[in-house]
């Protein structure tokens, strides 16, 4: 899974990130995703 936006509430990527979600921000003109190389995503 994963979460989304243009603006990110405070938290919620943090949130997002220990649950096993990808994180998906703005860069510009495109989208990026945001997680580090240490992320693990969460088999659900």
């Amino acid at each position: 899974g994963a979460v989304a936006g243009i603006v990110i509430e405070e938290e919620a990527d943090k949130f997002a990130y220990r649950n096993g979600l990808f994180v998906i921000g703005q860069s510009g003109q495109a989208a990026k995703i945001l997680n580090d190389e240490k992320f693990r995503p969460r088999f659900w």
